[in-house]
């Protein structure tokens, strides 16, 4: 690996938020084509299976394009696939890593980071944990672009990345969302914004009038107000992405 001298932003250069650690560009590119295989662990995790989805549903809903999401098979081969997971748990990722001399392991790069390499005849996003690779994804979708000709296309590319700092947080301020639909908007800015960007970290900032409280039901006027069932769903939501 090779540090990335060029500028971000200047011509040519591929822009991911935030700029990862290190990045090699290629000039080639791999081709999404309709029935595309994620090829993934096997015994996914509530957790690492919303990691998966949000690439599936990028996919179906931004290109229309529908991919084909399971395990590896023996027969398998990665041409035309994308290999998804920690080397450990998915042989198919370390047979490509193994062949490209790449290492990923729990300590390199490290906790919550990642390699993506792209090729024109495979992609392999390897986490060195379960965060690491929701995080891989992440920037492989930033990266998920239309030709001139509109066929959806990935730029070659060779990425490691790990967090410079362990807490990264976004502060949802005072007045918290009280309504179905504003929820709604949140767990959007979420799964699109939040998640998106790596941040792990979500903090509500809100007042004791924003819920309806059980105890004291004239502390929120009447059809207003989060219930504790909601809040705790939207808890449930922040975790499914990686944030706490």
């Amino acid at each position: 690996w090779k540090e990335r001298q060029a500028n971000p932003g200047a011509s040519g250069e591929l822009l991911i938020i935030p700029q990862p650690r290190r990045l090699i560009a290629g000039k080639g590119s791999f081709p999404v084509r309709p029935g595309v295989r994620l090829l993934t662990p096997a015994g996914l995790s509530s957790r690492e299976e919303q990691g998966v989805s949000l690439l599936s549903e990028e996919l179906k809903l931004r290109f229309g394009l529908d991919a084909v999401v399971r395990p590896p098979s023996t027969s398998d081969s990665p041409q035309g696939a994308i290999l998804l997971g920690e080397p450990s748990r998915n042989p198919l990722v370390a047979a490509q890593l193994k062949r490209w001399q790449v290492e990923v392991t729990p300590a390199l790069p490290g906790p919550e980071g990642y390699a993506l390499r792209v090729t024109p005849d495979c992609i392999v996003v390897a986490g060195s944990d379960s965060p690491g690779t929701f995080y891989g994804i992440q920037t492989l979708l930033q990266l998920l672009k239309c030709d001139a000709q509109g066929a959806l296309q990935v730029p070659e590319v060779e990425i490691l990345d790990w967090p410079e700092l362990k807490w990264r947080g976004f502060c949802l301020d005072d007045p918290l969302p009280c309504t179905g639909a504003a929820l709604e908007d949140v767990r959007r800015l979420i799964r699109h914004v939040v998640a998106r960007y790596k941040l792990n970290t979500f903090f509500f900032g809100t007042s004791y009038d924003c819920f309806q409280w059980k105890s004291h039901p004239e502390l929120t006027p009447q059809g207003t107000g989060m219930t504790l069932r909601e809040l705790g769903e939207l808890a449930q939501y922040c975790r499914a992405h990686y944030l706490e």
